[in-house]
């Protein structure tokens, strides 16, 4: 090839460098960028949220050790972002701080139902009524009894029980009368 050829070659390589450069430049300052980038607050306030209530708490609970509240409260935070475990943590020393208080064991009978351990959630909802009766926990034991643990006796006691106290609310006091009504029913057409 000669000079001249050589010459017109690297030319017409050098203009076709130059035009994809002018291209990609124009497309550059003309089109918006398809990835955008978030000033960094707005990816702060995109972080979850419970993660950041469980900071706040973690952070009272070092200053009050003893404070049965906060405990409860990290509890239920944990259970609701699904960490059993620190849940069950927290509600255990929440049991040993203060015995008197029916919080612990029935939610930590929640948890227990939550992960399948029937027999254990009904031994910690029990427990929670020894320190106070309460309607509420009565209709939950009654359903953990009729429907987990197959034992009817004890679902229909915990439901009468729970019909009598002055604590049951109505949409409650509904559902208990209905499992009470199905329970009869079947025991009286023999299942």
């Amino acid at each position: 090839m000669t000079r001249r050829a050589e010459q017109t070659v690297l030319a017409f390589l050098l203009a076709g460098v130059l035009a994809m450069l002018a291209c990609a430049l124009w497309a550059r300052f003309t089109q918006p960028s398809i990835v955008k980038r978030l000033p960094a607050q707005h990816e702060h306030a995109k972080a979850d949220p419970s993660q950041d209530r469980i900071a706040s708490l973690m952070a009272e609970a070092a200053q009050a050790p003893g404070n049965v509240n906060v405990m409860l409260e990290l509890a239920q935070e944990f259970m609701s972002s699904g960490q059993p475990d620190a849940a069950a943590s927290f509600l255990d020393k929440a049991m040993l701080a203060d015995a008197a208080n029916p919080m612990p064991p029935y939610l930590l009978g929640f948890l227990r139902h939550q992960q399948g351990r029937e027999q254990e959630a009904c031994e910690l909802m029990e427990r929670s009524l020894a320190v106070r009766d309460q309607a509420s926990v009565r209709a939950s034991l009654g359903m953990l009894y009729r429907y987990y643990l197959k034992d009817n006796a004890k679902a229909a006691a915990h439901w009468k029980r729970a019909l009598a106290m002055p604590d049951i609310e109505a949409e409650q006091r509904k559902s208990v009368e209905t499992e009470l009504s199905k329970l009869a029913q079947e025991q009286g057409t023999g299942q």
